[in-house]
């Protein structure tokens, strides 16, 4: 094998441990947001159900927790896909 082909190999492997941590690094975020999602969730359905209503938490403070999440996350994804086309472009390129 010439060393031309071993750097290039080498530079593969790099390159696939690389997008692998790059992988779990992106799955851990996502389990952390999946975790912030469900609880503020459950708040919502906790205050729907709560039989002391008047001494709970205004349903609107739980539903504006809720669609601030929601509302950071998206763009917080929209912002992270677009950084990652771009990389994978200028790798391509």
């Amino acid at each position: 094998m010439e060393n031309t082909e071993l750097s290039e190999l080498q530079r593969r492997l790099h390159d696939a441990h690389s997008s692998a941590d790059g992988l779990r690094n992106r799955i851990d975020e996502l389990e952390r947001e999946n975790a912030k999602l469900r609880k503020s969730a459950q708040a919502v359905i906790d205050r729907w159900e709560t039989p002391l209503w008047k001494e709970a938490e205004p349903t609107a403070a739980v539903i504006y927790r809720l669609r601030d999440l929601i509302t950071t996350n998206h763009k917080e994804r929209v912002a992270r896909g677009i950084r990652d086309m771009e990389q994978t472009k200028r790798k391509i390129i």
